[in-house]
């Protein structure tokens, strides 16, 4: 148990780093999308997977910090 303990602490350690290199991803993309609109980059499935994995990171993120702060 404590190993598993360990592997959760730094998941949720990383969890904010994620966050942020992929709300920088899908910024620049946006950016990009409006001045190269052929290149698609919202619109392509690569981008639809991450901006799963984005809401679920950010959906674990926020439950990890509203538990923390309860307790």
């Amino acid at each position: 148990m404590k190993i598993l303990k360990k592997i959760i602490d730094v998941f949720f350690r990383l969890l904010p780093h994620l966050n942020f290199a992929l709300a920088i991803c899908f910024i620049t993309f946006y950016i990009v999308d409006r001045f190269n609109r052929p290149m698609a980059f919202i619109n392509n499935e690569i981008s639809k997977g991450m901006l799963v994995a984005f809401a679920v990171s950010v959906i674990l993120q926020s439950v990890h910090s509203i538990y923390r702060n309860l307790k």
